[in-house]
């Protein structure tokens, strides 16, 4: 059996005398993709590995990233989701805070991040309802956002009555007013924003909560004054979370994963409205 074979490397390259810790990662993707009839939730609970990975995302010997990379498999599976980690059909709905999501996973179209309930929109960079205020976000270059990483200028949309602010945009002025949190997802198509390397490569990623410091209506551009209903609004990156993982050897999505997309053929296509 495939996932017991792989639960056995796993466990032997982490009782050895000085593990390597490139491999155990490495060991990691290779079990993300294995196929759902090799690591149903029947396999995984046979084969200890549940165990192996709450002992690796608790025990601060091992670096951040395995310890994170551990705790993805688990809210992986605390949401339901066994096997290659995207969704061909809706597992369930969104909801507020971080949702059982951990910094740094990945999708590769705007449908698997509606699908595990990260976005609920397929198309609205914004969603959320009238009391919370927007339980989430999506940064994909479609409009003029500003973002540097940790802050992030977002522009709301733009009016259809003048004068009023969109539904959309009362959500993120009511995110402002409670200081409820907003989830984050950074697209690929965000590249041409300020800070490039910040998007991922091909789909979307979630980067953790952020909240909404202040808003205003923008800047003029060239001179002219945006119509009245427009606003932009200020995130900031909530303290105590894991870094944002878009560089080197950390980059989410990962090479395997990438490569998973690529074979699978799961990207956007390239003249979709993926924002």
């Amino acid at each position: 059996m495939a996932l017991q074979h792989k639960t056995s490397e796993l466990i032997q390259s982490l009782d050895a005398h000085s593990p390597n810790y490139n491999y155990l990662r490495r060991q990691l993707e290779m079990i993300s993709w294995l196929p759902t009839e090799e690591s149903s939730q029947a396999q995984v609970n046979r084969s200890g590995l549940r165990r192996v990975l709450e002992m690796l995302s608790s025990d601060n010997k091992f670096p951040d990233y395995l310890r994170l990379e551990a705790s993805r498999f688990l809210a992986r599976w605390g949401r339901g989701l066994y096997g290659p980690p995207y969704c061909s059909k809706k597992i369930r709905s969104t909801a507020p805070g971080n949702h059982g999501f951990v910094v740094g996973d990945c999708w590769p179209n705007r449908k698997t991040v509606f699908n595990e309930g990260c976005h609920g929109t397929f198309q609205s960079g914004i969603h959320g309802d009238n009391d919370y205020g927007a339980f989430s976000i999506v940064a994909n270059g479609v409009y003029d956002n500003r973002d540097q990483g940790d802050t992030i200028w977002y522009a709301g949309t733009n009016p259809t009555n003048p004068g009023e602010a969109t539904l959309y945009t009362q959500r993120l002025i009511t995110s402002h007013d409670t200081g409820n949190p907003v989830r984050v997802i950074r697209g690929a198509k965000g590249a041409g924003l300020t800070m490039e390397p910040l998007s991922p490569a091909r789909g979307f990623r979630y980067d953790g909560l952020y909240t909404v410091k202040e808003y205003g209506p923008p800047a003029p551009v060239n001179g002219l004054k945006p119509p009245a209903g427009t606003y932009e609004f200020l995130l900031e990156r909530n303290d105590g979370q894991p870094p944002i993982l878009y560089k080197d050897a950390d980059m989410k999505p990962d090479n395997e994963t990438l490569a998973q997309w690529h074979v699978r053929k799961l990207y956007d296509r390239p003249n979709s409205r993926g924002f």
